[in-house]
């Protein structure tokens, strides 16, 4: 068995060729300028509305949503298994709490979920037009 050989050299990068620009990076006053002004103006923790604030307000109306939608869902069950008039009826073949479930509950959840939503926008715009908070 021979010996391994020893590996080759490492390569020397070719050397650019005859009319290939070199790619400078040009940086002038004004570029440093307008990156500082840039900086400057970057929101600081202390410059916007209270953050803190608006999510507890988020947190307190998606919970009054989610209670709200919870209730109607336990309720209309109950509603329907404790007076068993109501679940006897038909109406066009079908008892009143599956048209109740079917018809009546998806808008009511869209009006609850705009509602909700238009609240949380209200809520937002409060916040920017109250502006920045110091602590």
């Amino acid at each position: 068995m021979k010996p391994p050989s020893p590996s080759p050299p490492p390569a020397v990068p070719p050397a650019p060729r005859q009319g290939t620009p070199r790619r400078d990076t040009v940086t002038a006053p004004a570029t440093q300028r307008a990156l500082r002004a840039a900086s400057a103006s970057a929101a600081r923790p202390g410059d916007g509305p209270d953050v803190a604030a608006v999510m507890r307000g988020q947190l307190r109306s998606g919970l009054r949503a989610a209670l709200g939608g919870a209730g109607v869902l336990i309720v209309l069950p109950a509603l329907f298994t404790l007076v068993g008039q109501l679940n006897a009826a038909h109406f066009s073949g079908m008892r009143p709490g599956w048209l109740v479930v079917g018809a009546l509950l998806p808008p009511l959840l869209v009006l609850v979920m705009t509602v909700h939503i238009r609240f949380l926008e209200r809520l937002d715009a409060e916040a920017e037009r109250k502006g920045p908070t110091r602590r």
